[in-house]
């Protein structure tokens, strides 16, 4: 017999029984009576031995407690579609049925039984079993921990299900289990068999795939992010938007795939929805050419372009700091209706004086076709990405001043030239030539000023056509 009372130290001695098998005793403190009690006693046994392969009585009762079979020690060909979404409704509470599932066995590098599940949507509903993230572990049939979130990396956390492993042994601790050495090899077991299953469903059911990005591609963007090395098993995976396939998502592939021949670089612009930034100046050249850009508009891209530096042999390139080479630049069809470069030089002069030390320079464009002006960060300045970032985050920092371009060809500026135009319309005009450039760059203006030029402008509309 072994015998302990809850120190360091426990008494073994001989014993005589009258049948074969193990009696084991315990003495409860009053304050954990409840422990004795039956509704306690089977709610234990649900919880950590449901799935042992042995039933479970308690008292006289002639009905084991434990009555569940553990699904993923079964053989697939032995379980229905039917028992497989049973499961999952049973272990989550969700009653939608998973966008897919995993159920697998191996022995090496580490022995493993598994059956998980991508849910069809990130958020759980109101009456979801489970609350936070992290999967079942078990060993043996017995569970380990209830929601272990070690066995996959955080940008999987959205995965449900069971995980299995004989090495795990019994008698330890939670804590020590996680510190175990047997734990990173479970990890990148599981992660190498939820990221097969996601690039099957890219080859094979895209459309299942498309849904799934809906639902879960910002944790994929967030591993991205976080881990560049690990990350890059994850670039295929992306999906993004682009200015000529705004409708369907195409992925790094696609776009490598369908890039203009003297292309090296794969191009983005990053704002806050797709509406404002397929009108941004930043694409007037992309637009003239038919390049591709793809479309960044949602807060996780700019944590996203941190890890996304390149892809295979193409670096990421944002167009509002894209040079454009010689032969991908649109030929000018109205090269002969630019401003004449002293008139230019004059209203450059115009527009420094009456922007003063809110820009670093104002000078011609060379890549605006369409529209009036853009604003461009000086050399050695925050880049874009990382100012969105420090927005995001609500951390303090300085907007850089900016380089205010003007496109030579503009009737507007023109107009401004004009010498019947008044001067003081002129410096409104030009004040809010000025905010609408920071409006489009997602920098608010002093709403106020901006309001009353407005109708400063209206007025002297309205007074040229009296």
């Amino acid at each position: 017999s072994w015998y302990a009372t809850g120190d360091d130290t426990y008494q073994v001695s001989a014993a005589e029984m009258s049948e074969r098998g193990t009696k084991i005793e315990i003495q409860l403190k009053e304050d954990a009576a409840e422990f004795a009690e039956e509704f306690r006693i089977q709610n234990i046994i649900h919880r950590h031995s449901d799935y042992i392969g042995f039933p479970i009585y308690i008292g006289d009762a002639k009905e084991a407690v434990n009555k569940r079979t553990s699904l993923w020690r079964t053989s697939k060909s032995e379980l229905s579609e039917e028992q497989y979404q049973d499961f999952y409704r049973q272990t989550t509470l969700d009653w939608e049925e998973p966008l897919t599932r995993i159920h697998f066995v191996t022995d090496a590098p580490v022995q493993i039984y598994a059956l998980l599940y991508i849910p069809a949507k990130a958020e759980r509903g109101m009456f979801a079993l489970r609350k936070e993230d992290g999967l079942k572990l078990y060993s043996r049939n017995i569970l380990i921990d209830e929601y272990n979130k070690d066995l996959l990396p955080e940008y999987l956390r959205f995965v449900q299900g069971v995980v299995d492993s004989e090495d795990l042994p019994l008698n330890v601790a939670r804590e020590t289990v996680q510190a175990s050495g047997l734990m990173p090899r479970l990890k990148k077991v599981l992660t190498g068999q939820v990221l097969k299953e996601l690039e099957s469903l890219v080859k094979n059911s895209p459309e299942k795939y498309e849904a799934f990005w809906q639902e879960f591609g910002g944790y994929l963007k967030q591993g991205v992010a976080s881990d560049m090395v690990e990350g890059e098993k994850l670039h295929d995976l992306l999906r993004f938007r682009t200015n000529l396939h705004t409708e369907t998502w195409s992925g790094l592939a696609n776009y490598s795939g369908r890039m203009k021949e003297s292309q090296k670089e794969i191009y983005y612009i990053v704002g806050e929805d797709s509406r404002s930034v397929l009108r941004s100046p930043h694409l007037d050249t992309f637009r003239d050419q038919g390049m591709e850009v793809l479309l960044l508009t949602e807060p996780m891209d700019s944590f996203l372009l941190m890890g996304l530096r390149k892809y295979k042999d193409f670096e990421l390139k944002n167009v509002a700091q894209a040079e454009v080479s010689a032969e991908q630049q649109p030929a000018q069809e109205n090269e002969i209706e630019r401003i004449a470069d002293a008139d230019f030089t004059t209203l450059i002069e115009r527009f420094k004086e009456v922007l003063g030390e809110r820009v670093t320079d104002v000078r011609a464009s060379k890549r605006l076709s369409q529209s009036l002006a853009r604003l461009v960060d000086p050399e050695g300045a925050l880049n874009p990405e990382l100012q969105r970032v420090y927005k995001y985050l609500g951390k303090e920092y300085e907007i850089p001043k900016k380089i205010l371009e003007l496109n030579p060809s503009h009737s507007l500026l023109k107009s401004l030239l004009k010498p019947e135009t008044d001067a003081a319309l002129r410096s409104v005009i030009i004040e809010q030539i000025f905010d609408n450039a920071l409006l489009v760059e997602g920098l608010h203006p002093d709403p106020s000023g901006l309001a009353e030029r407005m109708q400063q402008i209206m007025e002297a509309a309205l007074a040229a056509k009296a």
